[in-house]
């Protein structure tokens, strides 16, 4: 099932459940011993469970900054496919020197990158972060208000963005 991230309207595809639950089994058993939440309580709570509070977002970025100083220290072969199943067969991308190197989304991006920016444009805008299936994306209104704003493929169309720069 494919998922996207959600803030303030703005909808981006960011690939599927799978590589997503990778990121997060990989945080949870190679970065928190296991123990979900226990180091990382807003990335691995609130985020992992589809719906990070504004108010939370800031600690989460912290966090998110923290986990990626770590990836960088560590092994491709601490990369875990899922939490439930640690034993399941690592798929290590050609080229990996670091864990961090683990995680590029279905676009090439940078997955930590991508979800910082997410996070910036969440404190920015005062706004909670989301995680939702693609089947629960809200339906393009042709009435649609004057001040709305047209989102697409994780762009605003008006003067406020998230640039992709796939860094």
């Amino acid at each position: 099932m494919a998922i996207v991230l959600r803030v303030d309207g703005l909808n981006t595809v960011l690939g599927e459940w799978q590589f997503l639950e990778t990121f997060f089994a990989t945080i949870c058993s190679s970065l928190e011993g296991g123990k979900l939440g226990s180091t990382y309580p807003h990335i691995m709570g609130d985020f992992y469970d589809g719906n990070l509070p504004a108010e939370s977002v800031p600690c989460a970025l912290n966090e998110l900054n923290t986990i990626e100083q770590r990836m960088f220290e560590m092994s491709p072969s601490s990369l875990v496919m899922d939490r439930l199943h640690p034993e399941k067969e690592q798929v290590i991308p050609e080229g990996a020197k670091v864990l961090k190197d683990c995680f590029f989304d279905s676009n090439g991006r940078d997955l930590i990158k991508f979800i910082r920016k997410y996070f910036e444009f969440a404190i920015d805008e005062k706004a909670s972060v989301e995680i939702v299936s693609v089947g629960n994306l809200p339906k393009l209104r042709k009435d649609k208000p004057k001040d709305s704003v047209d989102v697409h493929f994780g762009y605003r169309m008006n003067d406020k963005s998230i640039k992709d720069d796939k860094s």
